[in-house]
């Protein structure tokens, strides 16, 4: 049975009987995609197509709520996604270059065929104006598919990457699992996580300046970061924005001190305390009217948050923490609960009264 359950038009197949222990039952889905004309991760230009969060899939099923399908909010993320293998061909009647997650092969026919195993999701976009620049880390390929002509930054750009992958797979003990990592230059504003693939703005790559000191540099890292907090552990991005995005903030800051210690204080400055952040780190994306409000609660006071419980409970114990939070929850849904059982050893309640609304 096929019904409606959400007002944005998402559907649900419901079986008619539940499937009994260890039965299996194929489901095959005829559909077609209105891409709309917009500027985002799902939309398309005159540059480019993207389609990101653009098939059906399974939703994850909490025995206590049922079935996690959050409501379509237009600030932040709001679909939760369990792991899953993907194999998608992909044809096209146009001249143009692909750029998608996973292993690439080209077939005899053009087609070309993406495997993307145990992976949060599967995202492509294509443009004919793409230039296709790569390096190699060992046998894992770093790619950017970029139409901005700007050279500099790209080679900047997948330098960043690089040392943000090696580091973050260091410092959070656990390694980037896939062999490819794509970035895709976006023809809409700020950047876009996926699995194995992230979106950055032209603007950024159109305003690098040469040094560290933008947000070409801060969002590559943050971006990154993604691939740990989101594809890795996964969260509710609707209910618990936080959970990713303030960790991938605090990543940002971890980059810096690392590679330009002497520009951690900017890095304060220019991305956290310029704008004056306010409010509780743990509000939904439904609690925002505007992007800017929902930045500086979720990203600033969460980094605000991590910084105060990391001065709290001491270098050390924090990152041992933030790793046995990814060992623990590696493949899985995490929750606050799982993130808060880190630090049951120190009583952080009145950190939690002053960031946190419950």
């Amino acid at each position: 049975m096929i019904k409606p359950v959400k007002p944005d038009g998402s559907w649900l197949i419901e079986l008619d009987n539940p499937l009994e222990v260890g039965e299996i039952i194929k489901i095959y889905i005829d559909y077609i995609v209105n891409l709309p004309a917009q500027e985002a991760a799902f939309g398309y230009t005159a540059l480019q197509v993207n389609f990101q969060n653009w098939y059906p899939f399974i939703p994850p099923l909490d025995i206590q709520k049922g079935w996690i399908v959050n409501d379509y909010s237009p600030i932040g993320e709001y679909i939760v996604s369990e792991k899953a293998d993907f194999y998608v061909d992909i044809r096209s009647n146009q001249n143009v270059i692909i750029a998608g997650a996973g292993k690439e092969v080209v077939n005899p026919d053009n087609s070309i065929s993406f495997t993307h195993l145990n992976s949060r999701d599967f995202t492509f976009s294509a443009s004919p104006e793409y230039q296709k620049i790569s390096t190699n880390l060992g046998d894992l390929s770093i790619t950017a598919y970029v139409f901005s002509g700007n050279a500099t930054a790209t080679k900047e750009l997948i330098r960043n990457t690089s040392a943000a992958l090696i580091y973050f797979e260091s410092i959070y003990d656990m390694r980037y699992p896939h062999k490819t990592l794509n970035i895709v230059e976006a023809d809409f504003p700020d950047g876009m996580e996926a699995d194995g693939i992230y979106f950055l703005s032209t603007d950024y790559l159109n305003n690098y300046d040469g040094t560290h000191r933008n947000y070409m540099t801060i969002l590559s890292a943050h971006e990154t970061a993604h691939q740990w907090f989101y594809a890795m552990v996964g969260s509710d991005q609707a209910t618990t924005p936080w959970l990713d995005e303030a960790m991938c903030t605090l990543s940002e800051v971890l980059f810096f001190e690392e590679f330009y210690p002497s520009d951690v204080d900017w890095w304060w400055n220019y991305r956290v305390d310029y704008y004056s952040p306010s409010g509780k780190v743990d509000i939904s994306v439904y609690q925002f009217d505007n992007l800017r409000a929902y930045i500086n609660s979720v990203y600033l006071q969460g980094v605000r948050f991590l910084r105060e419980l990391r001065t709290r409970v001491g270098e050390e114990f924090f990152i041992g923490a933030i790793r046995n939070y990814i060992l623990e929850n590696k493949n899985q849904i995490a929750t606050e609960d799982d993130f808060f059982y880190q630090f049951r050893l120190f009583d952080i309640n009145s950190l939690k009264e002053r960031y946190f609304s419950r």
